[in-house]
């Protein structure tokens, strides 16, 4: 996702679409993912990084609304930091892997029926 909203600043509010472009940003983009080093593969460990940290290592994360609420709540934001919604939204879907059948119960109850 982070890759997908940089890669769309770095080439002037336009979805990278062709080798040419991938070209052109490519650059940035490789900068601002080397500076910022391992980071977890939830939202939570960069977002936790930004709050104590502040901009420094991550000048921007992707994080879920309610999290920046609740440390809105929790008065942990520090002056500049802001939530930002990007246009278009972005979706994203949360996928189960199920390990053994109970598992797969699991996912099949809290799937939404289609009708």
């Amino acid at each position: 996702m982070y890759l997908a909203i940089a890669s769309y600043a770095a080439n002037g509010d336009a979805v990278v679409r062709n080798a040419a472009e991938e070209r052109r940003v490519l650059p940035t983009l490789t900068r601002l993912f080397v500076d910022q080093d391992y980071t977890d593969n939830t939202a939570e460990g960069p977002f936790a990084d930004y709050l104590s940290l502040g901009m420094g290592k991550s000048p921007l994360v992707c994080v879920y609304e309610a999290q920046f609420v609740d440390a809105a709540v929790r008065e942990l934001l520090k002056a500049g930091m802001v939530l930002m919604y990007p246009t278009p939204t972005v979706q994203s879907r949360h996928t189960l892997i199920p390990f053994d059948d109970r598992g797969d119960r699991v996912g099949r109850a809290a799937t939404p029926r289609r009708s």
